[in-house]
Parts: C-alpha cells; structure tokens; sequence
C-alpha cells in the first residue's frame, strides 16, 4: 500500500488519527566540544500501523541526510536502526512502574488548548495532562480500556501539582507547507506529583512519556518524563528544551 497517507494524510481513512510516528531530533554535545562540532541525534518512534515499514523510514532518513540542506549536512552521521519494542496496550499493562511522589518533567514545550486558549504554566493541572494524554492514546489507536480512562480522569479531579518550577517556553519551527518560520510556544519545567492513590494516572502517565503529548507531537513536541520525586527535587532550575530550528 501507499505510506503516504499514512505518514502524511489526512484522507478519509486517516481523519481523526494521529500521525503514527515522532521524530524526536537533540542536540548533542559532548564534553570539551562546542556548538560548532555539535552533532544532531534523531530519534523516531513509529506506532502500529507503520511498524512493518520501518526499513522505508530508515531509507528516508538515510536519503535525507545525503540530500538535506547544507547548513545542517555536517551535524548528521550515519543513520543506524536500533530497535525497541515498547508494549502500549493498554489493557495487557501491568501494574504501573511508578507510585508514590514523582516529577513530571517536560522536556519539550507542551501546547495545549482548553476551549480554545492555550494553557499557559499557570492553569495547567495534572486532569488537563491526563485527558490530553487519553485524547493522544485514541488518536494513535491505542487499545484504551474505559474502565481506565474513567479511573484516570477521576483520581486526576484529585490531584494538584506541587513544588511546580513551570514557564513558557517560545520556540520557532519551520513549515514546510508554508515555507516559513512559526512561533510554536509550550509549557516546560517540573512539577511534582502525588500518585500514591492514582494507579489508573500512573499508567495513563507511563504512556503519554512515549507518545508525546500536545501540538506537534510528531515533531517532538510534548515530550514528558517521570522521575522520583526526590532526585529531581534537588534540581530547582528547568530544562532547556530542545529548539528545533531557530533564526541564522
């Protein structure tokens, strides 16, 4: 079959789903180097349907680091495929890694729109990261059983942040479509969490860190991660998220 519409859509058979992949892209520097010998690491997450495809995807990328643009030329090397299986069924979960107190750290900036406005670090909770991570799960195809989400949403009405160090963060990307550069601002920093009482929470949690979340997810957008509470506590400043492109 064509895996264009699939990666790239919509039609009417992919109205409503999500993009089934997240290029993930990080700047990497090693010690005693600067910017000008930093290198490009690209990470790509596919979720079913596109799994079989995955060789093509590799040959895209091989073809985009040949033919890319100059200015980013020297900061790609050689594509290399390591695959890792990850199960996201929802329903055949065990019990949830984390319990207890754990930071919710957002590595990249985290975009989303409640009636509209965008969530700004302020009114962002942790029921807003829960539905927004159950809308992404459904969007992707992921097996959800209801009985979860109910719980989820429920144990989420209950809970706050705590010890939250959130701000917004304005970053550019480029569109294609549009031939231009976007503003495209998000929410990144901690914020601890209590998930002592939240099972359902937890693994809706566990998941949304492989998903993404948000506006431009399939760009590496809405990045989370789960930390204990304890190590990121001693941590007060927050991460610089990763630009995807910015002005020369």
């Amino acid at each position: 079959m064509c895996l264009y519409p699939r990666l790239f859509g919509p039609t009417e058979e992919t109205a409503g789903a999500a993009r089934p992949f997240i290029i993930h892209p990080q700047v990497v520097v090693e010690p005693r180097e600067d910017r000008a010998t930093a290198r490009l690491r690209v990470t790509l997450s596919v979720f079913p349907p596109l799994l079989p495809a995955l060789g093509y995807l590799g040959r895209a990328f091989e073809q985009a680091v040949a033919e890319g643009p100059d200015r980013y030329r020297g900061l790609i090397g050689n594509v290399r495929l390591e695959e890792e299986t990850v199960v996201l069924d929802l329903s055949a979960r065990a019990a949830p890694l984390w319990a207890g107190p754990v930071a919710v750290t957002f590595e990249t900036p985290l975009r989303l729109r409640l009636k509209g406005d965008l969530v700004v670090p302020e009114r962002l909770t942790p029921a807003m990261l829960v539905h927004a991570a159950l809308r992404r799960a459904r969007a992707l195809g992921l097996p959800l059983p209801q009985e979860l989400a109910v719980a989820a949403r429920t144990q989420a009405m209950r809970l706050a942040f705590d010890r939250a160090h959130l701000r917004w963060c304005e970053t550019r990307r480029y569109s294609s479509r549009q031939d231009m550069l976007m503003a495209f601002g998000g929410v990144v920093g901690r914020a601890e969490l209590d998930l002592t009482s939240a099972a359902a929470v937890a693994s809706i949690l566990e998941v949304a860190a492989i998903t993404h979340l948000g506006k431009g997810a399939c760009m590496g957008f809405g990045r989370i991660a789960l930390h204990p509470a304890s190590v990121a506590a001693a941590a007060t400043a927050p991460p610089h998220p990763t630009v995807l492109r910015q002005d020369p």
